[in-house]
């Protein structure tokens, strides 16, 4: 025990870093998510089976290059002020998607406050999408 004490003092550098992820690695698993990861494929399972909304959070230049077919486009900026064009699905599954999975975090964060009750998040977003030779649908 003397001697870990003693690693500890002449390592306090490492010591709190190993800590801090420690916590950050106890954060992931004990605090809620708003959103569960869904991988591409399971995106595909549950639009068609659950009949989920696919929700892209791109640009709309992004969304036109190529987009999930069937999926709504409301970028992540105007995504608070035009919630009300996708409240019918407050209790239905919503599949959120960017680009690579970090805008879609932020919806969810968003959405779980305006009281969405099963929001997903495409894990890797389009990216993932397209290495998994999916289709995507093109606006031009």
């Amino acid at each position: 025990m003397q001697q870990l004490i003693e690693f500890a003092s002449n390592n306090i550098l490492l010591v709190s870093v190993l800590v801090v992820i420690l916590l950050l690695l106890a954060s992931t698993w004990i605090l809620p998510r708003n959103a569960k990861p869904l991988s591409p494929m399971d995106a595909v399972r549950t639009a068609s089976h659950e009949d989920a909304l696919v929700l892209d959070l791109r640009s709309e230049n992004e969304y036109q290059d190529g987009h999930i077919l069937n999926s709504v486009n409301i970028p992540l900026g105007f995504l608070e002020s035009r919630v009300s064009e996708i409240q019918e699905y407050k209790s239905s599954p919503v599949i959120l998607v960017c680009r690579s999975g970090n805008r879609s975090l932020q919806a969810a964060n968003m959405l779980k406050k305006q009281a969405f009750e099963n929001l997903y998040n495409m894990t890797g977003g389009i990216l993932a999408w397209k290495n998994a030779n999916l289709p995507l649908e093109s606006s031009s």
